[in-house]
Order: C-alpha cells, then structure tokens, then sequence
C-alpha cells in the first residue's frame, strides 16, 4: 500500500520540480493555507469512515455477539463492492467537477453528474440482485456457518444500493465548497452507529449491527442529496428516470426467476454465470427500454475505439509477419 504511494508522490514531486511538501509556486499564503484546510478535511473525513467501519466489529465484540464479527466482515466486503462502483465513477466525475465548476459550466456539470449517477446505478443494480436473490449460496462458499448472516447481507445490500441510487451527491459536493457539509454528514452517522448499534445489537444481534450500519449510511446520504440539491439543484432523477425503474423492474424479475435454478454443481461456477446472466439481461434491458442518447453516444465511441485498436493490432501482426 506505502510503496505506490511513495512512487506517486515522487513522481508529481519530479514533475512539479520540488521535493517539499508545499512545492513553491505562483500561489500566495492564503492560498497554500486553504489547501492545508481543505486537505485536513479529507483527512477528518477518511478517519470517521475508517472509525465508522471498525465501530460495529467492536460493538458486536462487546456486547456479546463475538461470532458475528467474522460473518460482518465477510457481508461488509460483499457489500461494498457497490461503494466501490459508486467511488469509481467518482473518480472519473471529480476532475470535471473541477474544471466545469471553475468555468461556470454549471449546467454541463449537472448533465454529467446524472449520467455517471445512472451509469453506477446500472453497473450496481445486476451485482445486487445476484447476490441478494442467492444470498445463501453466496455466504456457503466461505463456510456452513457463515449462512446465518444472509438477512444481514440483504440489509446492507440494499442499503448500499440506495445510496448508489441517491446519485454522487458526496463528490459533487466536496469539489464544489460544500466539504464541510461532507464532514459534518459522516460524523452524524458515525454517531448513529454508535447509538442504533447499542440499542439494536443486543436485541437482534448481527442483524441489529447491520441495521445500525445501514440506517447510519443511509441517513448520511440523505443530508448529502438534500445538501446537493439546496446547493445546486442537482438530482439524478428527471421525467426518464421510469423508464430506468421499469427496466430495473425487468432485470430483477429475470434474476429472481433464474435463482431457483441450479445452472451447474460446484457452488461457485453456478454464482458466476447467475451474475454474468444478471449482467447480460440488465445490458439488454437497459439498452431497449431505458435506451438514452448518451449511452448510444458512448457506445459508439467505445466500439470505434476497440475497431481502432483491432486494426493497429491486425496491421502490427501483419508487419511482423512481412518482416518474418
């Protein structure tokens, strides 16, 4: 984990030509100190999360439930893969924040900031399902003893899978001066997790925990879309987004009916071809029924740049052949 970073900072460092921490440049004090400032909040921000995550462990630990620390681990894992989808698109959505927030481009900003919304909403929802639907087997294949865990699973799955559908109302926020609202939003549901968890979790055990963990999530991405609305009116849902339920409709009909088919014996294979088909029939759903002129846009261009490729690679072949 060090080492890359080490690598990426040594070579930002080369590029901007100073080793320091604060590289010297045509930016004044005040400057360099909104930069601390606002860094430092990045840093609050990651401890919470981090803080958040170990909370629950602990609260189970302590109050007695100590065979459920092992199963959350294992649910918290599955569960955040749609968090890091979410952070995917993120990541590709924050530098365009930047740029079009600084050029006043609010609009384009709002028109991207939906369609990478809906783009992890649909890359999230098949996952989802899959694993929701066959939640048994999917527990089974790290033990027998593991399968107590799935009503635990379906509710962080789900919890999850809301705030993908909330849209990247934290990103939109922190890169455009409302981070201290991020903060606050994370420190809010830390505090959730403390109080749900001591009040749940020795009623319900792991189920309590993850519904702490769930509602503290939830309540947090809530604050951060009303934030993102009041502050820019920006919202992933407009006068489309029926055709996108009714298509998520279609895809969850077909991965229920499938999941009571076992396509294959070993546990694992069968997993992975429910998932592949979960993926192909939300491909063919959303391309027919939520069909939008960006995705075709997109689309098209992913499909001229794998010809481009194809061609370079046939014309690299080719030459070796001549040369041969």
């Amino acid at each position: 984990v060090v080492l890359p970073l080490l690598l990426k900072w040594a070579q930002v460092r080369r590029e901007l030509g100073s080793w320091s921490l604060l590289p010297p440049g045509p930016i004044g004090a005040g400057e360099r100190r909104a930069i601390v400032i606002f860094g430092t909040k990045g840093v609050v921000y990651s401890l919470l999360a981090t803080s958040m995550a170990q909370t629950t462990r602990l609260l189970l630990g302590s109050l007695g439930v100590t065979e459920g620390v092992g199963i959350l681990m294992v649910i918290e894992s599955l569960s955040l893969v749609l968090a890091f989808v979410r952070d995917s698109m993120g990541t590709v959505f924050n530098p365009q924040i930047a740029r079009l927030a600084g050029t006043g481009s609010t609009e384009v900003m709002l028109g991207v900031y939906r369609r990478l919304s809906r783009w992890a909403l649909i890359a999230s929802l098949p996952y989802t399902l899959a694993l929701v639907c066959n939640r048994e087997s999917v527990l089974s294949l790290y033990g027998p003893s593991f399968a107590g865990g799935a009503p635990a699973l379906v509710v962080l799955l789900w919890a999850q899978f809301i705030v993908v559908a909330m849209g990247l109302n934290g990103n939109i926020l922190y890169m455009t001066g409302g981070e201290n609202l991020f903060v606050v939003s994370q420190a809010i549901c830390l505090g959730a997790v403390v109080g749900l968890g001591r009040l749940l979790i020795p009623r319900f055990g792991l189920v309590g925990g993850a519904t702490a963990m769930a509602t503290g999530v939830l309540l947090m991405n809530c604050i951060l879309m009303v934030g993102a609305y009041l502050r820019l009116r920006a919202s992933q849902f407009d006068r489309n987004t029926w055709r996108t339920v009714l298509a998520g409709v279609v895809v969850a009909a077909g991965v229920w009916a499938i999941s009571g088919f076992r396509l294959c014996r070993p546990v694992a294979l069968d997993l992975m071809l429910k998932v592949s088909f979960a993926y192909a029939l939300a491909a063919v759903a959303f391309l027919t029924i939520d069909r939008r002129l960006e995705d075709m846009d997109v689309l098209r261009a992913v499909l001229a740049r794998l010809r481009l490729r194809g061609r370079r690679l046939g014309l690299l072949s080719a030459g070796k052949g001549m040369s041969g």
